[in-house]
């Protein structure tokens, strides 16, 4: 039979079941009290309800709300002291009488085991008694159903209402507990794994007030505790870091940023990556803020830059001097000159020149990257600049044995943009093709009107081995390269120039599959000025 307990329906005088119910709720309070594990507490549990119902055999297990899989289990059986696997636990839950109880969400008397189709007899069930009564019942906690009691009596003694009303108090009580028990070791799990951290780890409540940190925190901001907390988030970074809205994180979204961070006696601030999210510390919702150190990391970047600068500042003026001089010598060959000598001085030229085109990449990335907008946009004929990028690759393609195949809309109006930019990004981006390309194959440059108004999108094709998915947004970084051809080589840096060249002109750039294979790299430029 199942039971509904309603306080109304028992008959209250029976004082000797009411001080038991007392006694019990009693010993499960110290027991709370002890600050006892999960594991530790069911036996201390279990025990109590056998002792106080006068049962002889019980179990109880506790399992995942979601999945009902057993996570914690206890049995007392005198019949069978033997191990109880989770396994055989778990098929009390799926199929037997104390998963009628968590499905219905209540308690349940079965008057004889033996019986009654809800006990699963397994088995090595082996009952010394002809008559078992049965009594089981869900812990509930925060309403969801976590885990059971069931308890067993021998002979001819019946579990009654009484029964009910009492190992529902027990397992009322016993929620209250085991969800605490589960806290306190969430808590405590949280807590080692924040104090081992090697990266600085600050808590502050919703509205920035730092509450608890680390050790590795109070080394990095040189503040002692008492006067870390006197302060908020905000107050240890430069003015680079905004305070996340809480209502925007409240799906677990991480918040990510880069800033600089305020020590207590060091005059240079320290670059640091900041990882702020949600979290729950002592039943209340907080921020949690990892700081992780790239001091280092910056400084190297920045004298990277420094050098990277100072090299292409002094290669630009004898490069210019080399490509003068070339220049002049071809002036000066006569007519009817070896063919092997003009060959060898067209060679010098197109190296030298596509130098040149790499020096002035270099310059215009760390322009880019600086902020500086473009120089000079102006209206450029898309079939002349396609000609013109032709003709410089021309040579190249020769000696592949590439097809090149311009198809060019007859709708497209004149680009507005920077002629020489976006030259290099067409040149970048055929010879980032003719990479991966071998005869017979061809290389698509395709011009047409975009989706967006006053936009072009341009298009370049090959029908090489791809780029794999997973490396479609990355492959634009600087020195980020796919080693995955043997002819592959350069230092990563076409593409980085690629991306910021198109965003400065206020377009997109991506790759995707070529169908068939190979790899597209498309790209929007404007064609007409914007607002």
């Amino acid at each position: 039979m199942e039971y509904s307990p309603n306080p109304s329906n028992i008959l209250l005088e029976d004082n000797q079941q009411l001080r038991v119910i007392y006694a019990v709720n009693a010993a499960l309070t110290l027991l709370e009290e002890e600050g006892l594990s999960v594991e530790k507490m069911l036996p201390r549990i279990l025990q109590l309800t056998i002792e106080s119902l006068t049962a002889s055999i019980g179990s109880i297990i506790i399992f995942n709300p979601e999945s009902l899989k057993v996570e914690y289990s206890w049995v007392v059986n005198p019949d069978f002291p033997g191990v109880h696997s989770t396994d055989k636990l778990q098929a009390v839950i799926d199929d037997g009488l104390a998963g009628w109880a968590v499905r219905q969400r209540e308690t349940v008397i079965v008057d004889n085991c033996l019986t009654d189709p809800r006990w699963l007899i397994r088995s090595d069930f082996r009952p010394t008694q002809e008559i078992l009564s049965a009594i089981s019942a869900p812990i509930i906690a925060r309403q969801q159903v976590i885990g059971t009691i069931t308890v067993i009596k021998a002979g001819e003694a019946q579990f009654g209402q009484i029964d009910a009303f009492a190992l529902t108090a027990i397992t009322e009580k016993a929620a209250y507990a085991i969800e605490n028990a589960r806290a306190q070791e969430a808590e405590s799990r949280y807590l080692s794994l924040f104090q081992d951290s090697v990266d600085p780890i600050i808590l502050t409540n919703l509205q920035g007030q730092i509450i608890e940190a680390n050790q590795r925190a109070f080394e990095l901001f040189e503040y002692d505790r008492e006067e870390l907390l006197q302060m908020t988030i905000v107050d240890l970074h430069a003015d680079d870091l905004k305070f996340p809205d809480p209502k925007q994180l409240q799906n677990h979204e991480a918040y990510f940023s880069t800033s600089r961070i305020i020590t207590k006696t060091r005059h240079k601030p320290l670059y640091v990556e900041v990882y702020g999210k949600l979290a729950k510390y002592a039943n209340n919702q907080i921020f949690q803020w990892i700081h992780h150190d790239i001091t280092k990391q910056v400084e190297l970047e920045e004298m990277r830059q420094d050098l990277t600068a100072m090299l292409v500042h002094d290669l630009q003026s004898p490069l210019g001097n080399v490509i003068s001089s070339l220049e002049l010598i071809k002036n000066e060959i006569p007519e009817g000159s070896d063919d092997t000598l003009v060959t060898m001085l067209d060679i010098a030229t197109r190296s030298s020149n596509h130098l040149q085109t790499l020096v002035q990449s270099l310059m215009d990335i760390s322009r880019l990257e600086a902020g500086h907008p473009i120089s000079k946009q102006e209206y450029v004929d898309v079939a002349e600049l396609v000609e013109l990028v032709y003709e410089i690759e021309r040579p190249n393609f020769e000696k592949r044995e590439v097809n090149f195949i311009r198809e060019i809309d007859p709708n497209v109006p004149q680009l507005f943009v920077e002629e020489g930019m976006i030259r290099r990004v067409l040149l970048n981006l055929l010879d980032n093709g003719l990479k991966y390309s071998v005869g017979t194959q061809a290389i698509i440059l395709r011009i047409q009107p975009a989706l967006i108004s006053g936009m072009a999108l341009i298009t370049v094709s090959d029908q090489g081995q791809g780029i794999p998915e997973k490396y479609h947004k990355t492959v634009f970084e600087k020195f980020q390269r796919i080693n995955n051809s043997p002819t592959s080589r350069g230092l990563g840096l076409g593409l980085a120039f690629c991306r910021l060249a198109v965003e400065a002109h206020g377009g997109q750039i991506w790759v995707d599959e070529t169908p068939g294979g190979g790899a597209s790299f498309n790209f929007t430029v404007p064609t007409v000025p914007h607002a």
